[in-house]
């Protein structure tokens, strides 16, 4: 665990806020919006840039899922980021394999079919505040501390509620991320507006891909796992319940993965976007949360999502989705995107069947996370 001061995850923390501020695209706050923003950064011989960047703090409820997968389920940043990622490893999967001189961050794995990364690729996530559910829920014994102070992951899931300067009185600092009953690892779903949702918090998803990678299970067909080397998180954040939440929880003696909890390194300074920073500049109005979503994935795509609908800006989200309003991110999206990448006919483009091609990444899923509740097959037939 490193903390503050200068070290790399402070150089994360200034690069990461520079790529933002030089991005002149729709999707930011406005003043009195507050959200949550994160990014991957890509390591290439010791020299780092931003490939992927999102804001959100939103997810959608049970009643608006897309059968045919024209929806992003869930636009909290870190989530958005992931997918992002995915799809710039699709990309770069294609150039290689396409034109396997030029120069991508994938090489052919000696003696295999599969695609690993080259040498001196790492990767680096960046969170803005503490991940809801597990990471933000820890004890302070007997502890008086002002609601402006607790992490933003409270008021990240608190419903839009406006902050205020009185007094917290708890034994527990809580998000809004709601526990499953009878499970080991305390996995929680995120709170829906009404219309309860099927998503599990980002503590839990982060988790899974700390085990399993970031690739997901479409991907694990044609590369080996992905893992992040670091992730920096700003703000306020208790660091042995979050190295539990990000890993620890279901850390296994039999884990086959390879994987590693990554580097954490704790940025005590707040987000600019924090709802703890935005509050202090007003001039009158109420604060709130944005109701929109940042998508940038390196070189060229980007993209404003209404993060409480899971489509693009403009979609009149009163008829039914159609593609064509769908994100480049959503699952029918970079299920195209790894159609075009297979150069062999498959027997079924169902991405049920095709996830479940990737036998060692869905046995080790089962085995790390047999608690976790599958999605509805009917949601995977598309």
């Amino acid at each position: 665990m490193k903390n503050g001061g200068e070290d790399f995850g402070s150089e994360i923390v200034r690069l990461v806020y520079a790529t933002y501020d030089s991005l002149k695209i729709g999707g930011k706050p406005q003043g009195h919006e507050w959200t949550v923003l994160s990014a991957v950064v890509e390591e290439r011989d010791g020299s780092n840039q931003v490939i992927v960047l999102t804001t959100g703090t939103k997810c959608i409820g049970t009643k608006a899922l897309s059968p045919q997968g024209f929806v992003v389920n869930d636009c909290h940043a870190e989530i958005l980021s992931r997918r992002g990622f995915i799809l710039y490893l699709m990309e770069q999967l294609q150039i290689c394999k396409e034109d396997p001189d030029h120069d991508t961050i994938f090489e052919r794995k000696s003696g295999s079919e599969r695609y690993c990364l080259k040498e001196g690729i790492r990767y680096h996530l960046y969170i803005s505040q503490s991940p809801c559910g597990y990471a933000s829920e820890y004890f302070e014994e007997g502890a008086k501390r002002k609601a402006i102070e607790i992490s933003n992951a409270k008021i990240r899931s608190s419903k839009r509620r406006c902050l205020d300067n009185h007094i917290a009185e708890e034994s527990t600092h809580r998000t809004g991320a709601k526990f499953e009953n009878g499970n080991s690892i305390h996995l929680s779903t995120k709170p829906g507006r009404g219309d309860p949702s099927r998503s599990y918090s980002c503590s839990d998803k982060l988790c899974m891909y700390n085990h399993l990678g970031y690739q997901g299970g479409l991907l694990a067909n044609l590369i080996e796992p992905i893992f992040m080397t670091s992730i920096t998180i700003s703000g306020s954040w208790d660091e042995q319940r979050m190295r539990e939440a990000l890993f620890d929880r279901v850390c296994s003696s039999e884990d086959s993965s390879n994987s590693t909890c990554p580097i954490l390194y704790h940025f005590t300074s707040p987000s600019p976007l924090s709802a703890e920073e935005v509050v202090k500049h007003l001039d009158g109005r109420k604060l709130a949360a944005s109701g929109s979503s940042l998508v940038w994935i390196y070189p060229d795509h980007h993209e404003t999502l209404i993060s409480g609908k899971g489509v693009r800006l403009g979609t009149n989200v009163k008829k039914e989705i159609q593609k064509k309003n769908a994100s480049i991110i959503c699952p029918s999206s970079l299920l195209s995107r790894y159609l075009s990448i297979l150069s062999d006919k498959v027997d079924s483009c169902l991405i049920w069947n095709l996830k479940q091609n990737s036998t060692t990444y869905q046995k080790l899923k089962c085995r790390l996370f047999a608690e976790w509740k599958r999605k509805d097959r009917s949601l995977l037939d598309y």
